[in-house]
């Protein structure tokens, strides 16, 4: 039986900035290409092989406008601020197996950067922030 990772300090850092916030995803996709033809050896199902790989982070929680944070350095990429390295892990502790470390280097068109931060204020709450964040080439994982 697999043991459910515990995740109450996770890690996200943008530009060397940990973004604090209540939640954090990431999200791993590949495309899926229809290769079915007329020659297809299942006349009742199509046939797809796997294409290229994308990823995202989003982030969410209360909304701490100074850069300890991280909203400033959001503000500050989604207004302009170009491919930057991001780092992403369950737990803010050492990176092992079992906390693996998922990142990827600004380098030319590689990295990541902000296309959403959204502020949201109201009478009755806290004030909180969710923004979006897309991968451009390679993501890696490492255990140590």
């Amino acid at each position: 039986m697999a043991t459910a990772a515990i995740t109450k300090n996770f890690l996200h850092t943008f530009n060397a900035v940990e973004i604090c916030g209540a939640s954090t995803t990431l999200d791993i996709s590949a495309d899926s290409i229809d290769v079915t033809t007329s020659c297809s050896t299942d006349d009742d199902a199509r046939e797809f092989i796997q294409g290229r790989y994308q990823w995202t982070v989003s982030n969410g929680g209360p909304a701490d406008v100074t850069d300890a944070g991280g909203v400033e350095t959001l503000f500050t990429n989604v207004t302009g601020g170009g491919y930057v390295t991001n780092a992403w892990k369950l737990d803010d502790g050492t990176t092992t197996a079992t906390n693996p470390d998922f990142n990827a280097t600004a380098s030319g068109q590689t990295g990541s950067f902000c296309t959403a931060l959204s502020l949201t204020a109201d009478t009755s709450a806290a004030a909180t922030f969710s923004t979006s964040i897309q991968g451009s080439g390679a993501l890696t994982r490492s255990e140590s």
